[in-house]
């Protein structure tokens, strides 16, 4: 196409700096230099129109960069795609023109396919960091303009965005009317009852609408036409204003209760101005006097049904928006789980890590998150509050990853410098957490755990309400597990005495209220927990599932603290 060719001739000026195909500008300016827009001897063109889907989420997500690498990569694959006698050029903010050379609606069609294959490869590549998507619409006809083309591939557009509620390609046939405008291609599945007792007028609008594709009904009364919309779904009425029997407003307000959405025109040959207003206050979205026009009564009726396909369509869209919403809820509800699971288990290898390393505490992290767990519910702890608690006990000893060996293996007692060093775990152990954003209320329990109620614990000498409530938890559980555990030095106390002791440090080692919930729990349940945890922990195939575990701990606990209450 020797137009083309010069347009190219003139420099990067007539260029989209970003896709690399013509400006808008400079196709308009095509379109001029051609007689209907088209070439001398050719009459009948084809123009698909591209439009970028969800461009501005693209660009408020990724920002301008991402865009900007959207728009040249769409240049690229439209280059790529057209022949050389096509034309291309970028058309707004996020849509694209080919105007072919070849004017048959097959080879715009196997263009727009070597586009979508492109986008597609572009996808599965991870060219963008978002899917790339591009609604798409046809245009055709003989002795159309550009702009005629253009302007009905846009409404095209536009009626299949309405139809369906949500973007997507768009291709299909339209009647086009280059004198008005007027699109018809939107009632073409569209049932529309007409209610008139004049036979004239119902043949009049039948015979106006019969090339839209449109189902025709009519009625010459209210009773025959209220039959009509309770036995099926209809998109529009066009009514008379003055039916035998009945007031067309009265009618209106019948059609409503029915079908809140129905598209109701009324016609009258009544030239009153406020029975006019009366009609549109009633409801009615159009009101057309005797004798209108063919073109008129089809615009109303086009614009009516595009009405009603947006409601219908917002209806559609927000319950689709909704049923995704619940499934990316779920998702994410899944994915947060699993997390949370990945989560546990990683601070549970670590916990099982640092008791293996002290040779005297083998498996005391779980067990001590165990107890801490069933008495973090007894104290009516929230949920977070006891995942907190149980992440801040698995790593309560993590700063001893950091002390020497011959201290923290060291069989004999400690000297004083010793245990000037053991002391430092409990600030190591909170440097170590803190700096993971997920650990932080954890290592408030790893920075406090070994100080006492009564103000004589370290490395702070915190005292009372002072010293988080999950550090007062881990202090009571911590003591019962190591005086019921066996040490080279003494053999294992049993629960019984473990109570008592804690009982008598009520008060000086210990939270009151946490040692008054320890007591209600019976000795045999701590037990009962000790020999489940011990012996899954020598058998992991016997219990699978952690949560079935806590729960049956859990149960376990409380329903033996009420029994001996009962007793």
């Amino acid at each position: 196409m020797e137009v083309i060719q010069d347009m190219g001739d003139q420099g990067m000026a007539t260029r989209d700096p970003l896709s690399g195909l013509l400006t808008q500008a400079a196709f308009e300016q095509h379109c001029q230099t051609c007689k209907n827009g088209l070439p001398h001897g050719q009459r009948d063109r084809v123009l698909a129109l591209l439009s970028v889907e969800q461009f501005h989420s693209i660009r408020d997500t990724f920002g301008d960069v991402v865009w900007n690498q959207t728009v040249d990569l769409m240049g690229h694959m439209i280059r790529s795609a057209i022949d050389p006698g096509d034309l291309a050029a970028r058309y707004g903010e996020s849509g694209f023109i080919i105007l072919l050379a070849e004017g048959t609606r097959a080879s715009a069609e196997a263009v727009v396919m070597r586009v979508r294959a492109a986008i597609e490869k572009a996808n599965d590549a991870g060219a963008l960091p978002t899917l790339l998507s591009v609604s798409v619409s046809l245009a055709s006809g003989r002795d159309l303009s550009c702009a005629d083309l253009i302007a009905l591939a846009q409404r095209r557009m536009d009626v299949e965005k309405l139809r369906e509620g949500v973007t997507t390609a768009a291709r299909s046939s339209a009647i086009f009317d280059p004198t008005t405008g007027a699109v018809m291609e939107a009632i073409t599945q569209a049932v529309i009852l007409v209610v008139d007792d004049e036979p004239a007028i119902l043949t009049f609008v039948r015979d106006t609408l019969c090339e839209s594709g449109g189902e025709i009904l009519s009625a010459t009364g209210a009773d025959e036409a209220i039959a009509h919309l309770r036995e099926r779904k209809v998109d529009i009425v066009i009514m008379d204003i003055h039916l035998p029997g009945t007031s067309g407003l009265e009618m209106l307000k019948r059609i409503r209760l029915i079908d809140p959405t129905v598209v109701v025109i009324m016609i009258t040959g009544s030239h009153d101005l406020h029975l006019a207003v009366r009609a549109i206050r009633c409801g009615a979205d159009d009101y057309l006097l005797k004798p209108c026009q063919p073109q008129e009564l089809r615009n109303s009726v086009c614009h009516g049904f595009m009405k009603r396909q947006l409601i219908l369509g917002g209806k559609a869209y927000q319950a689709l928006l909704e049923t995704q919403v619940r499934q990316r809820t779920h998702e994410l509800q899944q994915v947060i789980r699993h997390l949370e699971s990945t989560y546990r288990a990683t601070l549970k290898a670590l916990g099982a890590a640092l008791d293996t390393r002290d040779v005297e505490t083998h498996s005391h992290s779980e067990r001590a998150a165990q107890y801490a767990l069933t008495l973090g519910r007894l104290l009516n702890m929230s949920d977070s509050d006891q995942v907190t608690l149980e992440r801040g006990v698995y790593l309560h000893d993590i700063g001893k990853i950091g002390l020497p060996d011959r201290v923290l293996l060291k069989q004999a007692g400690l000297t004083k410098e010793e245990w000037k060093i053991m002391r430092q775990h409990s600030l190591l152990g909170y440097r170590l957490a803190s700096r993971v954003d997920f650990l932080k209320g954890a290592s408030k329990i790893i920075l406090a755990h070994h100080e006492r109620y009564d103000g004589l614990g370290y490395p702070f000498g915190l005292k009372g309400d002072g010293i988080p409530l999950g550090a007062r938890v881990f202090s009571v559980v911590d003591a019962l597990d190591a005086m019921t555990s066996h040490r080279p030095y003494r053999k294992a106390k049993s629960f019984d005495h473990a109570r008592e002791e804690i009982r008598r440090y009520s008060g000086s080692q210990f939270d009151p209220t946490v040692v008054e919930a320890f007591l209600s729990v019976p000795p045999r349940t701590w037990s009962d927990m000790r020999e489940a945890i011990n012996h899954q922990a020598s058998d992991p195939s016997v219990v699978e599932d952690g949560e079935l575990l806590r729960h049956t701990l859990f149960s376990t606990a409380t329903t033996n603290a009420q029994l001996e209450t009962d007793g």
